[in-house]
């Protein structure tokens, strides 16, 4: 902002042939002959603007500047006013008194024959060691202001470190050559030349070019350059940027960093520039420690209300740090549906390399916001490069089109880690059924999903969301499809829109709100920059899911998640994944015949309840069609860890426990929601344990098929699994090995949540 003001006075200044500085030295502009030069200094302005807003031809701003200085001689020419009468009034340039050959400049360093150094001073050398650094801080300083501001008008990621060396080498190469000073980028001229549609490397070597000739002709090309040309250069870049930074940043900086913004553009022009930036400074810290404060009050309170969700379990004694100088967790998301087991594997192949998640909280500002989007990017490449590893390493492309191999090799026979680390997952997953050639195209075609949740997120600045804005347009060169979670609160939703993210006009409420995504072929144009929002974490998570499933669908490695599915399609699934020896995928039909005898086949209808909490646990649920939601309290007062809204977190697939609470804080109740769908088994861990009922059940959807308008599960009661051990054992053991695997993919899912979040 300061710069906007010093161009805008030099420039007007320059034109017009006086001296501004503070605001009362602008009276000079009420003089008649004053005035009359800043016409042609503000009608060079208003024309330089109006090209560049109307014409994005890279020729025409320069065609523009040459018309001016053209059109001045012109009228020189018409009124018979030489160059050095023009000189004279004060319209062009005096040329400077002496014009000696630009290569003797280097006799100024005094340095004698053979390079002796005889004649420096080195004791006054010595003095200079403080401006020098002094110097360095200032070139550092301003260099990396000038690499933030080209950045917020750049579409790609810049490197700061790598800008900063090119910056470094470039003085060092002009101090060794004893031409020049210090210097940084030109970002204003970087940032017109951008919005010109100038991209090319060519226009730095043409500048350079053409500033070196200027240095090395015999005369000065000022001095047939008009005063008003220079200023209404830098008039229009200091309305520019002060348009930028004064009045455009309105929607994007919050309103009390907007009059942060302008009280210390104020205290500027009151006490001058050292003074009005230390003043700025000091009143944004205070701001900052006052909000700070303010949302780590507001997650004290938070953390013992009754009756409000609590912070994550995982976190246990420092979840009141939660709202420190932000951090997150990279994690690999689940929804909380537990799903079939084809269904289950399906998204054990796609999820690693298809679906990352980050969950922020705390304070996300100014310090640590460029830090976070260095890790964010850094995981959206490992991504991609997942995606590359799964999808096209070794020869994968290739085999999409082959046949599936045979591999003889039993599932339980003993193989090293190394070949273990080498297997691919549809190798592992697939490798020996029908379905490899389908797990191969399907991870090719399926589309990958980033979800950024802000549902812990205290406060959030104009430098950060700026900086998330930059991630999301790296998101979209890299083919990845940002979600956004839990950012309508407070001013963070309102920031990340101004600062480039393409959030929709509201958050979508539900995953089955969602449009689909559609799977793009590869001669199809690059996808238009867009966003997927949603309130809750959960919902955002879903969504993904649906996504991934549906391409899973698409090449038949599972059927649709609202298809029924009967005992022996269960059966024969988890047969035919696990390889059990003592339960072939042949057995399926008779067992799940045997198995049939002893179930009973229930109805329910959406709003009906399976079983309460507290209630014995006499019988589990095999969920042939429709849905059913199951909802556990965890972390009882001072007992217990307690999860977040929308927590994914799994034990068994009833739910589970969690941390313990700090000592001597009381921590409120907590609802972890699981849904259960066709495929899956419910309630069957209080059973096991022989235990009362933990949680309670209800029918959330009804499903459709055959049984349409009502949701159909089997009741197997303890009593008719007493029966199985004398009448049917075998069946028994069949439906006890698929009930443990179900288990176990539950345990395991849930133990590597917990331990990236950690």
């Amino acid at each position: 902002m300061w710069v906007s003001y010093f161009c805008l006075a030099s420039g007007l200044g320059l034109g017009c042939g006086i001296q501004l500085g503070p605001l009362r030295s602008w009276a000079q502009l009420w003089d008649a002959q004053v005035a009359l030069r800043v016409l042609p200094t503000l009608g060079s302005c208003l024309a330089m603007m109006a090209t560049m807003s109307r014409f994005k031809h890279p020729l025409a701003l320069p065609s523009v500047l040459l018309a001016i200085v053209g059109l001045f001689h012109l009228v020189l020419l018409a009124a018979g006013v030489s160059l050095e009468e023009a000189q004279q009034a004060g319209w062009v340039l005096k040329p400077a008194a002496s014009m000696g050959r630009w290569w003797e400049l280097w006799r100024m360093f005094d340095v004698g024959p053979g390079l002796s150094f005889q004649h420096i001073h080195w004791s006054a050398a010595a003095e200079q060691v403080g401006k020098l650094l002094g110097l360095f801080l200032l070139v550092c300083f301003g260099s990396s202001m000038d690499i933030a501001a080209i950045q917020q008008d750049t579409p790609f990621r810049l490197d700061f470190n790598k800008e900063l060396t090119t910056i470094g080498i470039s003085n060092m190469v002009t101090g060794a050559v004893g031409a020049g000073i210090t210097g940084s980028f030109i970002f204003s001229q970087t940032i017109f030349s951008g919005r010109a549609g100038v991209q090319s490397r060519l226009n730095g070597a043409v500048i350079a070019l053409c500033e070196f000739t200027m240095f090395a002709i015999p005369f000065s090309v000022v001095q047939y350059l008009p005063c008003f040309f220079f200023g209404s250069l830098l008039v229009w870049f200091g309305v520019e940027i002060m348009l930028d930074w004064m009045l455009r940043s309105y929607r994007k900086l919050s309103h009390t960093e907007y009059a942060l913004l302008w009280a210390t553009f104020a205290a500027i022009m009151q006490w001058g520039l050292e003074a009005g930036i230390a003043a700025g400074c000091i009143c944004s810290m205070c701001y900052f420690v006052y909000a700070y404060a303010k949302a780590r009050h507001a997650a004290a309170a938070a953390a013992t209300m009754p009756g409000m969700p609590a912070p994550p379990a995982v976190l246990g004694p420092a979840v009141l740090r939660a709202s420190q100088l932000s951090s997150f967790s990279l994690v690999q998301g689940q929804s909380g549906i537990v799903r079939s087991a084809d269904q289950e594997a399906a998204l054990e192949l796609l999820r690693p390399a298809h679906l990352a998640t980050a969950q922020l909280r705390g304070f996300l500002f100014f310090g640590i916001a460029n830090a976070i989007s260095t890790r964010l990017h850094r995981a959206a490449m490992q991504l991609e490069e997942a995606g590359r590893e799964g999808e096209g390493g070794g020869g994968l492309a290739r085999a999409a089109s082959a046949a599936p191999p045979s591999i003889a090799a039993s599932p339980w026979r003993p193989r090293g880690a190394h070949a273990q680390q080498q297997q691919r997952p549809a190798d592992r997953l697939y490798g020996d059924s029908s379905k490899h050639g389908g797990a191969v195209r399907a991870s090719l075609a399926a589309p990958k999903f980033f979800v950024l949740d802000f549902s812990r997120v205290k406060g959030l600045d104009a430098t950060a969301a700026r900086t998330l804005g930059t991630l999301y347009r790296d998101l979209a060169q890299l083919d990845i499809t940002p979600v956004v979670t839990g950012a309508n609160h407070g001013a963070i939703r309102q920031l990340l829109a101004a600062h480039g993210v393409p959030l929709p006009p509201a958050p979508t409420p539900t995953a089955h709100d969602a449009s689909p995504f559609l799977l793009r072929s590869a001669a199809e144009l690059p996808p238009v920059l867009h966003c997927h929002e949603f309130g809750a974490y959960e919902e955002g998570i879903r969504f993904a899911e649906q996504q991934l499933l549906a391409v899973a669908v698409r090449f038949h490695l599972c059927r649709p998640p609202s298809e029924p599915v009967t005992l022996e399609q269960l059966l024969r699934t988890h047969a035919s994944q696990a390889g059990l020896p003592f339960a072939a995928k042949e057995d399926s039909g008779a067992a799940a015949a045997a198995i049939l005898r002893y179930c009973t086949t229930l109805r329910f209808h959406p709003g009906d309840r399976l079983w309460e909490e507290g209630q014995p646990a006499d019988a589990f649920y095999i969920i042939e069609q429709g849905r059913v939601t199951v909802e556990q309290q965890v972390a009882a007062a001072g007992s217990g860890g307690a999860a977040a809204p929308g927590s994914t977190a799994r034990v068994g697939s009833d739910a589970g426990g969690a941390a313990a609470a700090p000592p001597g804080r009381q921590r409120r109740p907590s609802v972890r929601v699981f849904e259960f769908g066709p495929g899956c088994i419910a309630g069957v861990v209080d059973v096991w344990l022989h235990r009362p009922r933990s949680s309670a059940a209800v029918v959330s959807s009804a499903g459709g098929g055959g049984g349409a308008g009502a949701c159909r599960v089997l009741q197997l009661s303890r009593d008719a699994l007493g029966l199985m051990v004398t009448e049917a054992p075998s069946a028994l053991h069949v439906l006890q090995a698929v009930v443990l695997r179900a288990k176990c993919l539950d345990l395991g899912m849930a133990a590597e949540l917990a331990a990236a979040r950690v």
